[in-house]
C-alpha cells in the first residue's frame, strides 16, 4: 500500500486535510444548502398536492354545477312545454267560442234580415194590392164606363184579389 502511495504521489497529511475540508463541506451543505432545499421541495410537492386537490374539487363541483344547469335546463323545457300547450289549449278555445259567436251573429242577422225580407214582402204586397185595386177600378171604370159607387169598387176589389 505505501508503494501505490509513493508512486501515485499522494500525501496522507495533505489526504487528511482533504477529507476533513470535505466533511466540513458535506456538513455545511447538508446543514444550509441541501435542507433548505429540501424543505423548498416539501413545500413545493405539498403547494402541487394542493393544487392538484382543489382542481379536483373545482373539477367536480363543476360537473356538479353543469348537472344542475342541465337539471334546470330540462325543468325549463318542460315548464315551456307546458306555457306552450297551455297557449295552443287556450288558443284553440278562444278560436272556437269566436267561431260560434261568429255563428250565434250570423244566425241572429240571419233572422233579423228574414224578418226584414218579411217585412217588406208584406209591404209591396199591400203597395201591390193597392196599385192593383187602382188600376182594377180604373180598368172597370173605363170598361163600364161609370162611375162606380165606394161599395162597388171595395166590392170587385175584393173578388179581384180573392181570385189572384
Amino acid at each position: 500500500m505505501e508503494t501505490v502511495i509513493k508512486t501515485f504521489g499522494v500525501q496522507p497529511i495533505l489526504l487528511a486535510a482533504q477529507v476533513v475540508n470535505f466533511l466540513v463541506l458535506l456538513f455545511l451543505l447538508k446543514k444550509f444548502a441541501y435542507k433548505p432545499i429540501l424543505k423548498m421541495l416539501d413545500a413545493r410537492r405539498e403547494k402541487i398536492a394542493l393544487s392538484l386537490k382543489q382542481a379536483e374539487q373545482i373539477e367536480n363541483r363543476l360537473q356538479a354545477i353543469e348537472a344542475e344547469k342541465d337539471q334546470r335546463l330540462k325543468a325549463a323545457a318542460k315548464e315551456a312545454q307546458a306555457i306552450i300547450s297551455e297557449a295552443t289549449k287556450s288558443g284553440a278555445q278562444l278560436i272556437e267560442e269566436a267561431r260560434q259567436k261568429a255563428s250565434e251573429d250570423i244566425k241572429v242577422l240571419l233572422k233579423k234580415n228574414e224578418e226584414a225580407m218579411a217585412r217588406e214582402h208584406d209591404l209591396l204586397q199591400k203597395q201591390i194590392k193597392a196599385e192593383l185595386s187602382e188600376m182594377i177600378v180604373i180598368g172597370l171604370t173605363k170598361v163600364a164606363k161609370k162611375v162606380l159607387t165606394e161599395k162597388d169598387k171595395n166590392m170587385l176589389v175584393s173578388e179581384t184579389i180573392r181570385s189572384i
